[in-house]
């Protein structure tokens, strides 16, 4: 509910959210694509010499633009939701066979509309795609997205889990602290103007961080400019197909997938529905 009121390209758009025998429902637009986790998996693994800086500037840019609409959108009173996502992360940056890049999974935004708020101190998302101020619970507004943005960046970029560890207290350990590896040392030939917009976004303190998602955006725009290389959505587009083409023939359309089952419901709800056909 928090979401279904924005209407942005890079935002995934909510249809309708109902109740049928008992089972809630959210119906939501079919996004024929991969993930950016998948993506820069697959991109890697087939082209490890890739140089895929001007490409990750112009997904996260899109990301970013999805991001400030959400971040300043209002209600039909004029006043600000201050909607903040909580859970940017790659699995929930969809990379559409047309180029389009679509923000999803707002399930644990939260909005100043909300009812029920979040109460003080609970944490909410993945701990290695917090901000520092998320996973130390405190209060927290759009640049902790902002954060959580240059995390997904700074991973796309040089293909290194930047707050991976293997104990659950080594990664909040990290992030607490923001530590953070420049992109240069890992990779030799990273471009230092994207470098300098990776680290601004990784600031721990909020305030050297962008105060807000345009402002990211508009620096990784200058960015493609300045190098020459620009990534819209034909550019986007066309790698997507080329990176999944065995895929893409496979996943035309979302209207042929089984529907749920009553083995599914009964695993679900613990018992068929009456009224389930």
């Amino acid at each position: 509910r928090v979401v279904s009121p924005l209407n942005h390209p890079n935002i995934v758009q909510i249809f309708e959210i109902g109740e049928e025998v008992g089972v809630y429902f959210i119906a939501m637009e079919y996004i024929r694509g991969h993930n950016l986790r998948e993506f820069r998996k697959r991109l890697f693994r087939h082209h490890p010499d890739v140089k895929p800086y001007n490409l990750c500037a112009g997904i996260l840019s899109q990301v970013a633009a999805g991001l400030h609409y959400a971040h300043t959108a209002v209600d039909d009173n004029g006043l600000p939701l201050h909607i903040v996502h909580r859970d940017i992360s790659p699995t929930n940056l969809l990379l559409s066979y047309n180029g389009v890049v679509k923000v999803v999974d707002f399930g644990v935004a939260k909005a100043e509309s909300q009812q029920h708020q979040t109460s003080a101190g609970t944490i909410k998302g993945k701990y290695r795609y917090m901000s520092p101020e998320q996973i130390r619970g405190q209060s927290i507004d759009q640049r902790s997205d902002v954060f959580s943005l240059g995390i997904c960046l700074y991973e796309a970029s040089t293909n290194v889990g930047l707050f991976g560890r293997r104990q659950e207290a080594e990664v909040i350990d990290a992030v607490r602290n923001a530590r953070v590896t420049e992109p240069s040392k890992i990779r030799a030939d990273y471009p230092a103007l994207l470098e300098e917009i990776v680290m601004k976004a990784l600031a721990l303190d909020p305030d050297d961080r962008f105060q807000n998602a345009d402002e990211m955006r508009a620096a990784l725009e200058a960015f493609m400019h300045e190098d020459g290389l620009y990534y819209g959505t034909s550019q986007i587009s066309e790698l997507i197909q080329f990176v999944f083409s065995s895929e893409q023939a496979q996943n035309m359309t979302g209207a042929n997938m089984m529907p749920l089952s009553p083995t599914d419901f009964v695993r679900f709800l613990g018992e068929i529905p009456a009224g389930f056909p």
